[in-house]
């Protein structure tokens, strides 16, 4: 029942795993009632998880590796977020707004075409802790936006990015 922020990745140097702890440790000094999972696993696995533990993050992150059901991961989530240095088009911004869940990331690369900027969430530039907190702490304390997002999420994935999108 409780408020979740995620992301499914692979713990690499690109993805930022470090920035996505520090970013949710100033959501948990301000929300406690937020919990945080990260699902996947990499090269810097084991670093992120002594890392959520030094930024006091305790129990309140879930670090459960790689998952088969990806998917369902994902639609438990309130709110999906990514952090990574530079992507191309990061699929999984599109899966998780097909499913209704509205996202946070960094601004570089692709990664601000998933989305419609203030209506199914926010790429956020300069790469910063504090302004991907603040986005998602504005997400996730107006309940009807986020009702709004994830509708529009979902409209907005089915008219852009659907295979007879892509194929034109």
């Amino acid at each position: 029942g409780a408020t979740l922020v995620g992301s499914v990745l692979r713990f690499s140097e690109e993805k930022c795993p470090r920035l996505w702890i520090d970013t949710a440790a100033r959501v948990a000094e301000r929300r406690p009632d937020v919990r945080f999972m990260m699902v996947g696993d990499g090269p810097l696995w084991e670093e992120a998880r002594r890392h959520t533990q030094a930024c006091g993050l305790g129990d309140r992150v879930v670090m459960p590796g790689n998952q088969k059901d990806a998917a369902a991961a994902i639609a438990a989530m309130d709110l999906f977020l990514l952090t990574s240095r530079l992507e191309g088009l990061p699929n999984v911004l599109v899966e998780a707004q097909a499913l209704g869940v509205p996202g946070v990331t960094t601004d570089g690369g692709g990664s601000a075409e998933t989305l419609i900027q203030g209506k199914t969430g926010y790429a956020v530039r300069p790469h910063s802790a504090d302004l991907l907190a603040d986005a998602i702490l504005q997400i996730l304390d107006d309940s009807a936006w986020r009702e709004a997002a994830r509708q529009t999420s979902q409209r907005f994935v089915r008219e852009r990015f659907s295979l007879s999108q892509m194929v034109d």
